[in-house]
C-alpha cells in the first residue's frame, strides 16, 4: 500500500529511496517547492495529484524522511513507520551521514522491509481487534453511568493529542522487534527498486497529467448585458474636472534613473535595515537585548544554553508568544500559526551553539523562514520581460484584479455637502467633484459605482440631530466610543471562591478591527492577594489607570455595517456616531463681505458685516414675506435699540410706527422702505441675496465666515423669535416655526457647531401655547458665543459637558431594510466625508500609478477599459489619461473603451490587437473590483483571463486586510481555476498593495498574500499620486514583523 519512501538531507541529497510501484510524477520535488522551501513545514500531510506525502525531520543530522502513497488510502501507521525509520536509520549511520567528505552508500533495503512488514502487521492486527464488539465496560456510554464515573481515570479524562504521537518506547519496541527477527526477507510479491546509492533518487521524469476539465458556459445573454449598463448619459462627463496634473506627481517621491532605466523609490529606503540584518543577531547583541527587559518579543524567556538540545517544550512559550507577536502586525492567525509550528520542527533536536539562547535561535530561524517566503521565486523584473515580448514584436499585457473597493454606498435621494456648502444628490455626484471631508479640506471624488444589494437603515436616536440614512452593508460606519473603564464589587459567597474587584476595560483588536471587552480580577480575603476589599480596590484603580481607554485617547472607529452587527450588543450600545464642532468652508468665504461693499460702496468692516447679518436674522426671525419689514414687541427695549444702532452703522433709514397686535401687547413695525429716488439699503440686501420672496436662510450666510456672518444671523433670528428653556443650569434654545423655515435653522445651527434638531411641536420644549407644526431645539457647551442683545436670552456658561463634546455625538441603531439600489463613489485622503446633516461618514488607482512608472521608461501604453460594470470607470480612466499624457513631452497613453454593459473579455481581446496593429508596448487591462464571492462577476474575470492569456495576472489588495486577505486571495485563484475551462488555468502572478502609509510597521498582509499564493509583491502603494508607487524590501518588511 506504500508507493514510495526516500530519505533525503536538507540540502537536496537523497540518500536512500525506495519505491514499490511507478511514479507518475515527483510528488518530492512539490513538497520541497511548495511546502519546505514556502516554510509550510508545519502542516500534517501534503498532498499532489493522486499522493499523499507526510514527512519527519531530524533536525540533529539535518536529515527529512518522507513516505507517499495514494491519497484514497487511509494508513494510520505512516507516523509511527515514520518515526521508526527515523530512529532506526540515524542510530545506524550517524558517523557515516556526519562524515561529509564523501559520499556513503547506505545499505538499508532489508531493514526498511522488515521495519514496515513488522508495522504492517501490527496494523492488521489492531484492525482486527477493532472489528469485534467491545465489551459495554469498556465503551464510553458505560463511562457515563453513575458505576462508570466511579471508575474513571486521570487518562480517561485527559485529552487526545491533536495529531498522532509515536512514543519513544513504541519506537523502542518496534526496533527491539527487528533486531530480534534480522535476516528475514522482505515482502514478497512486489517489484521492489531500492537503491543504496545516495545522490540517486527514483523519481521518474515529470509527466503531463491529462484531465479533462468541465466546461463552464460563460456566455451572458444580451437581456443580462443590458441590466448591467448602468452607463446613462454617456457624454464626456469628465469635463467638469478640472485636476491640476502636476499636483497629481509629488517630486520627493519621484524615483531615480539608473543605466537608462526610471525605477521607483524603496519603500523604506531610509530605514537603517542592512545594520538591523548584519547586527541583529551577533552575539554580545543577543545580551544586551536580553538585559533589556521587555525591549525584546521574547525577553521573558531567558534560558542561556551551551550546546543544548532544543526540544518541543523549550519552543513551546517561546513560539507562543512569537505567534501573537505576528497577529498583532497583522499576519493571518492561521499563517501565523503554520509559521510557528514549521519553525518549531526545523528546530526540534538542533543543539544550540554555545553561549547562545534559544530566543535568538528562534528569532534567527524565523527571520530566515520570513525571508525564504517573502524573497520572490518568480522574476520581478518586469521591464526585462516587456523588453523580451517587444523583441517578439507583440504588446506586453497586464491584467488588473481586485476586490471591490467601492463599499461606501447610499440610497438614492442621500444628501452629501460638497465643498462649496451646497447639497447634493449621491446619485447626481460625477468623477473630479469635490466634497467636504471632517477636517474642513476637500474630498476629490475618483471614480462613483451603482448596483443593487441588501440596504440597511441608520436612525439616530430621538436626541440625535442628524437624520436616518440608508446605505449597504459595505457601508463603513465612522464612529466614537463612550464606554470608559469601570470596578464592580462581587461579594457573594461562591464555593471555592473570595470575594473580588472586577475590572473591566475594553480594547480595541486592530486584526479583526473590532472592540472587545476584557476583565481582570482582584481577590481579597484569608490567603489572597489582598487582605481586605480596600486594597483590592486601591489595586484596581491603579490597573484600571494603566489599561486602554478609548474614551479619552478620541479613538475613532471605522467598520463595515456588516461587521458593526457582529459585535457584541453592548459594544454596539456604546457607539456613537459624530459631527464636527463646526465646519469652515474656505472655499467660499467672504462671499457676502463682496455683496455687502457693492451695497455700501465701501470695504465694509467687521462691525458692519456682523451688524447686517445680525438684521437679516431678525428679519427672517420676525419679518414679512416681500417687505422689508420686521415686528418686534414693544418691551423689547433691547431688540429696537440694536436695530437703531446697526441701521445707523450701516447708514440704513427705517421707519418706526407702533402697531396693535391681536394680542394684549403691541409690536413695533420696522420698515426699510425706500426714500423717493435712494433704495435702502436693507431692501437692496435681500435682493440681492435673494430671499424677500421666501424668507429662507440665504445660502451665501449660511456657508460664509463663522464668527462675523453665521453666529450674528443665527442670534437675530433667536433674538427676535425663540426663548431660552434652563435645566439645572443646562440652556437650551427654542425656535418654532413652520417645518421647512425649523430644518433650515436647524441645518444653520448645525454648521455654527451646535447640536440642533427639529421636533414636533406639541412637544413639552415648545410650550402648550405653540401651534405650529415643528420647532427647532438648539443646545451647546459654546452657547454663549452667540452674540444675542437681548440679555434674558444671553447664555454665560452651559454646563452640558461631558467627556465628549455632548452637542457632536449621539446614538443610533441599525435597521436592516431589505434589497435596494445603492449609489457609491471613492474619495481620496482620509476618505471621511459629511453627509448634508454633518454626520461623518466614511468613502474608500493603482493602474495609473503603474503607467506612470512605464511612461517614465519610455514605453507606449495602451489602457484598457475592461470595467464595464461600475458607472463612471470609464470617465475615471479617461481622466487619467488626459493627466499622464499632460505630465510630460514623452508621455504617450491612450484610453481604448468600448463603453458599458459590453463584454470585458471581447473588449481586451479587441485592446491587445489594437495595440499589436499600432505598435503599443504595454496594454495594462482595467477590470472591475468584484468581491471573491460574487459568482458571476468572477465568471466573467476567469473567461477574460482564459481568452486573453495575459502575460501577468496582478491581484491588486489593501495592506489594512488581515485574516480576509487568504480569503480573497484563495478564492480568486480557485475561481481563476475553476470558471475558466482550461487544463492548466492561469493564476495570481503578483499583488499589489495599497495603502502602505497607512498600518505603520503592521505590514503583516505582505506576508499573508505571498504565503497564501507563494507570488511576490511587485509594488506597494503610499499615497494619492502618480509618484506614490514603490518597490517592497523584503528586509523592510522583516524588521517591521520582529520589531517590538
Amino acid at each position: 500500500m506504500l508507493d514510495f519512501f526516500t530519505i533525503l538531507t536538507k540540502g537536496g541529497i537523497v540518500l536512500w529511496s525506495k519505491s514499490f510501484t511507478r511514479i507518475t510524477s515527483s510528488p518530492v520535488n512539490s513538497l520541497i517547492g511548495d511546502v519546505l522551501i514556502e516554510e509550510r513545514a508545519g502542516e500534517n500531510s501534503y498532498t499532489k495529484d493522486s499522493y499523499s506525502l507526510k514527512w519527519t525531520f531530524a533536525n540533529e543530522l539535518d536529515l527529512i524522511f518522507v513516505a507517499a502513497y495514494q491519497k484514497i488510502l487511509q494508513l494510520a501507521y505512516i507516523e509511527e513507520l515514520l518515526a521508526t525509520v527515523k530512529k532506526f536509520f540515524c542510530d545506524k549511520f550517524a558517523n557515516l551521514i556526519k562524515d561529509s567528505g564523501k559520499l556513503h552508500k547506505f545499505d538499508f533495503d532489508e531493514d526498511f522491509d522488515a521495519i514496515l512488514n513488522k508495522i504492517e502487521e501490527k496494523d492488521s492486527k489492531s484492525h482486527e481487534k477493532l472489528s469485534k464488539p467491545r465489551p459495554f465496560e469498556k465503551t464510553k456510554k458505560f463511562k457515563e453511568t453513575a458505576e462508570g464515573s466511579k471508575k474513571l481515570s486521570v487518562s480517561d479524562i485527559s485529552k487526545p493529542p491533536t495529531n498522532p504521537i509515536i512514543s519513544e518506547d513504541e519506537i523502542a519496541r518496534n526496533i527491539e522487534e527487528l533486531h530480534r527477527h534480522k535476516g528475514k526477507r522482505g515482502r514478497g510479491g512486489r517489484k521492489q527498486s531500492g537503491t543504496g546509492r545516495p545522490n540517486v533518487s527514483s523519481d521518474e521524469k515529470k509527466q503531463a497529467r491529462k484531465k479533462t476539465m468541465r466546461v463552464w458556459d460563460d456566455k451572458v445573454s444580451k437581456t443580462e448585458m443590458e441590466s448591467l449598463d448602468y452607463s446613462g448619459d454617456k457624454g464626456d462627463s469628465d469635463k467638469s474636472s478640472s485636476v491640476d496634473p502636476q499636483n497629481l506627481v509629488d517630486q520627493n517621491q519621484l524615483g531615480q534613473f539608473q543605466d537608462g532605466y526610471y525605477e521607483v523609490q524603496d519603500i523604506g529606503q531610509d530605514d537603517d535595515e542592512d545594520e538591523f540584518e548584519e547586527d541583529d543577531y551577533d552575539e554580545t547583541n543577543d545580551t544586551s537585548v536580553e538585559n533589556n527587559s521587555g525591549s525584546s518579543i521574547l525577553s521573558f524567556f531567558k534560558n542561556i544554553t551551551g550546546q543544548k538540545e532544543i526540544t518541543e517544550q523549550d519552543l513551546v512559550p517561546v513560539l507562543a508568544k512569537m505567534k501573537e507577536h505576528l497577529i498583532k502586525k497583522n499576519v493571518a492567525a492561521d499563517i501565523a500559526a503554520h509559521l510557528c509550528d514549521s519553525v518549531a520542527r526545523n528546530l526540534v533536536g538542533q543543539k544550540t551553539g554555545s553561549f547562545k539562547s534559544i530566543q535568538s535561535t528562534v528569532k534567527q530561524s524565523m527571520e530566515m523562514s520570513l525571508k525564504r517566503i517573502l524573497t520572490p521565486k518568480t522574476s520581478v523584473d518586469l521591464l526585462r520581460d516587456i523588453a523580451q515580448a517587444q523583441s517578439n514584436s507583440r504588446p506586453y499585457s497586464i491584467c488588473f484584479i481586485g476586490v471591490n473597493g467601492v463599499g461606501k454606498c447610499f440610497a438614492k435621494g442621500t444628501k452629501i455637502l460638497m465643498y462649496d456648502g451646497t447639497q447634493q444628490n449621491v446619485e447626481e455626484l460625477n468623477v473630479g467633484n469635490q466634497i467636504m471631508g471632517d477636517d474642513d479640506n476637500p474630498r476629490t471624488i475618483q471614480s462613483t459605482t451603482k448596483g443593487e444589494g441588501i440596504m440597511y437603515r441608520i436612525i439616530p436616536n430621538d436626541k440625535g440631530p442628524a437624520k436616518f440614512f440608508e446605505c449597504n452593508d459595505q457601508h463603513i460606519l465612522v464612529l466614537k466610543f463612550a464606554a470608559e473603564p469601570y470596578m464592580r464589587s462581587e461579594e457573594i459567597p461562591i464555593i471555592n471562591r473570595s470575594p473580588r474587584i472586577r475590572l473591566f476595560w475594553y480594547e480595541y483588536d486592530a486584526q479583526n478591527n473590532m472592540i472587545v471587552k476584557k476583565n481582570d480580577s482582584f481577590y481579597y480575603g484569608p490567603g489572597e492577594d489582598y487582605p481586605k476589599k480596600e486594597v483590592a480596590k486601591r489595586a484596581a484603580i491603579r490597573e484600571m489607570a494603566r489599561r486602554p481607554n478609548l474614551v479619552s485617547s478620541d479613538f475613532i472607529w471605522e467598520i463595515p455595517i456588516k461587521d458593526f452587527l457582529t459585535a457584541s450588543d453592548e459594544v454596539q450600545r456604546s457607539c456613537l456616531m459624530f459631527k464636527p464642532n463646526q465646519v469652515i468652508f474656505k472655499s467660499v468665504q467672504g462671499r457676502f463681505r463682496v455683496i455687502l461693499s457693492k451695497i455700501l460702496g465701501v470695504n465694509p468692516t467687521n462691525s458692519q458685516i456682523s451688524a447686517a447679518s445680525w438684521l437679516v436674522g431678525a428679519w427672517i426671525g420676525g419679518g414679512i414675506v416681500k417687505s422689508p419689514i420686521i415686528y418686534v414687541n414693544e418691551n423689547e427695549k433691547e431688540i429696537l435699540r440694536a436695530i437703531e444702532q446697526y441701521s445707523e452703522m450701516l447708514n440704513w433709514r427705517y421707519m418706526k410706527e407702533l402697531h396693535k397686535a391681536k394680542l394684549d401687547d403691541s409690536e413695533w413695525k420696522i420698515s426699510f422702505m425706500s426714500d423717493y429716488d435712494i433704495e435702502n439699503g436693507f431692501y437692496v440686501l435681500l435682493q440681492t441675496l435673494d430671499i424677500l420672496d421666501t424668507k429662507k436662510v440665504p445660502p451665501v450666510i449660511m456657508t460664509d465666515e463663522l464668527d462675523q456672518v453665521r453666529l450674528p444671523l443665527l442670534a437675530g433670528i433667536l433674538d427676535i423669535n425663540s426663548h431660552l428653556l434652563e435645566e439645572n443650569r443646562i440652556y437650551r434654545y427654542v425656535y418654532r416655526s413652520l417645518h421647512e423655515r425649523c430644518e433650515q435653522i436647524c441645518n444653520l445651527a448645525n454648521l455654527s457647531g451646535f447640536y440642533s434638531t427639529n421636533i414636533v411641536a406639541n412637544m413639552k420644549e415648545c410650550s402648550d401655547n405653540i401651534t405650529t407644526p415643528s420647532c427647532t431645539i438648539i443646545s451647546g457647551n459654546k452657547l454663549e458665543k452667540l452674540p444675542l442683545v437681548v440679555s434674558r436670552k444671553k447664555v454665560f456658561r452651559n454646563r452640558d459637558h461631558r467627556k465628549f463634546n455632548r452637542d457632536m455625538v449621539w446614538g443610533f441603531k441599525v435597521e436592516k431594510v431589505g434589497l435596494g439600489s445603492y449609489y457609491g463613489f471613492k474619495v481620496d485622503k482620509n476618505e471621511r466625508i459629511l453627509l448634508a446633516d454633518l454626520t461623518v461618514s466614511h468613502n474608500s488607482t493603482n493602474l495609473s500609478k503603474t503607467c506612470f512608472w512605464l511612461l517614465q521608461n519610455g514605453l507606449k501604453v495602451l489602457i484598457a477599459a475592461c470595467d464595464t460594470f461600475r458607472s463612471g470607470a470609464v470617465e475615471q480612466l479617461r481622466v487619467h489619461v488626459r493627466n499622464l499624457n499632460a505630465l510630460g513631452q514623452n508621455s504617450n497613453v491612450e484610453l481604448y473603451e468600448r463603453g458599458y454593459g459590453k463584454d470585458a473579455a471581447g473588449i481586451a481581446k479587441d485592446a491587445i490587437n489594437y495595440a499589436k496593429i499600432n505598435k503599443f508596448d504595454v496594454v495594462l487591462i482595467d477590470t472591475a473590483g468584484r468581491m471573491q464571492d460574487n459568482e458571476p462577476l468572477m465568471r466573467a474575470l476567469a473567461k477574460l483571463v482564459s481568452v486573453n492569456n495575459p502575460d501577468k495576472i496582478i491581484f491588486v489588495g489593501e495592506a489594512l486586510v488581515g485574516n480576509e486577505a487568504v480569503d480573497q486571495l484563495t478564492k480568486f485563484n480557485q475561481a481563476l481555476k475553476d470558471f475558466s475551462g482550461l487544463q492548466d488555468p492561469r493564476h495570481i502572478d503578483g499583488m499589489i498593495l495599497t495603502k502602505f502609509d497607512t498600518v505603520d510597521d503592521k505590514v503583516g498582509a505582505a506576508l499573508s498574500m505571498t504565503y497564501t499564493t507563494g507570488q511576490p509583491i511587485l509594488f506597494v502603494g503610499t499615497g494619492q499620486t502618480y509618484t506614490d508607487l514603490k518597490n517592497m524590501r523584503v528586509g523592510h518588511i522583516i524588521h517591521s514583523l520582529l520589531k517590538e
